[in-house]
């Protein structure tokens, strides 16, 4: 079974990257339930923990390029005024606005959010890219990147 000791720390200190004044017992509550998932599910992979990745608005970011299950994300948007969604891949080798999005995630503006679920099984690889816009401009393909978004991933691997 997966050994969250192991990454306990790294966790923590994913949460406390996220400044003070922006963060509440949500990310504390995330922590227990991405704990409890990876438990749970009895994992038998390696815990990782991604540290927090700063999107710079033009290129996908390649977190691993093996196959991985995906159990929680940190998404600080805090210094943005305009919504963002982070789009994952099931591939090291993304052409933006080409390449189907595995899951998609919603990052408002001005805010800190963070997802706990089963796990996303991510059968390739698994990278990741940010982009503002509508809903009809995910449907239509015509977003636009996001930069500034700083993103961290809970995953096994």
């Amino acid at each position: 079974m997966a050994d969250w000791s192991r990454i306990q720390h790294q966790v923590d200190a994913l949460i406390g990257g996220v400044s003070a004044t922006r963060s509440d017992q949500a990310l504390w509550t995330w922590r227990e339930m991405v704990r409890h998932l990876v438990q749970d599910f009895r994992e038998t992979g390696t815990p990782r923990v991604s540290a927090y990745t700063l999107f710079d608005g033009t290129n996908d970011e390649d977190v691993e390029s093996g196959a991985i299950r995906l159990f929680g994300v940190v998404i600080d948007n805090s210094q943005a005024s305009t919504d963002a969604h982070i789009h994952t891949f099931n591939t090291a080798t993304v052409v933006e606005g080409t390449t189907d999005p595995l899951a998609i995630y919603w990052a408002p503006a001005n805010r800190v959010v963070c997802y706990a679920h089963r796990p996303i099984v991510y059968s390739a690889a698994f990278s990741w890219s940010a982009t503002t816009g509508t809903e009809a401009a995910i449907e239509a393909g015509t977003l636009t990147a996001a930069s500034g978004v700083q993103v961290g991933w809970v995953y096994t691997e």
